[in-house]
């Protein structure tokens, strides 16, 4: 029989390193952008223009998501138990996030950062639960 207790300590965990890992990381894209756009001279309008590029946006959503494997792995290998589950609620955490910044992000991606938060919590906790029941190698 499976445990299938939550161990919420571990799902707070996750969901901080998630988050903070996020956060710092926009945080520090911005002052790179804003040094940028003074060196370049380009008015607020034009950084902003730059910034809501398609590629831009999708590879900020790529590293936020890569967080949110991040956050759940670490849920999961906190937890010792239930890895995928509890890399699941922290996706599901994420999906707060989501929420939370809905308008200042173009529709479609919320719509991508809604459908694609929890599988990346699930793939963090399933990453975390690898090699469980693994032997060594016989070296013999």
């Amino acid at each position: 029989m499976t445990d299938r207790r939550i161990d919420w300590l571990a799902v707070a965990i996750g969901a901080v390193t998630d988050t903070v890992g996020t956060i710092v990381f926009m945080f520090l894209f911005g002052v790179v952008a804003a040094f940028a756009s003074e060196m370049q001279h380009l008015s607020s309008s034009e950084m902003e223009a730059r910034l809501q590029r398609p590629v831009v946006m999708i590879a900020l959503m790529i590293i936020g998501l890569s967080f949110t494997v991040l956050g759940g792995y670490v849920a999961g290998k906190v937890s010792k138990v239930n890895q995928v589950m509890h890399g699941g609620i922290v996706g599901s955490v994420g999906i707060i996030l989501v929420l939370l910044f809905w308008n200042s992000a173009p529709v479609w991606n919320n719509i991508v950062s809604l459908v694609t938060t929890v599988p990346c919590g699930l793939l963090g906790g399933w990453i975390a639960g690898q090699g469980k029941n693994v032997s060594p190698p016989d070296l013999k």
